[in-house]
């Protein structure tokens, strides 16, 4: 499979091949709705609130593990 997709995608075109294609215009606005969700998810797997540590550990607690 890896001799397979590295010989396709290294392929070189000749002088009939189509044109490659352009990079598409993203607004403005998706890229930052874009960079918001990766900032959000950042700081939800950086900083747990208190109230999420509490639900997390009764969570563990009713499962049985972690000795709590």
């Amino acid at each position: 499979m890896a001799r397979f997709l590295i010989r396709e995608f290294s392929a070189r075109s000749g002088p009939g091949a189509p044109p490659r294609p352009t990079r598409y215009v993203v607004p403005l606005g998706m890229r930052l709705s874009f960079v918001l969700l990766i900032v959000i998810i950042a700081v939800q797997g950086l900083w747990f609130p208190a109230e999420e540590v509490s639900v997390i550990t009764d969570i563990v607690a009713e499962l049985g593990f972690g000795g709590v």
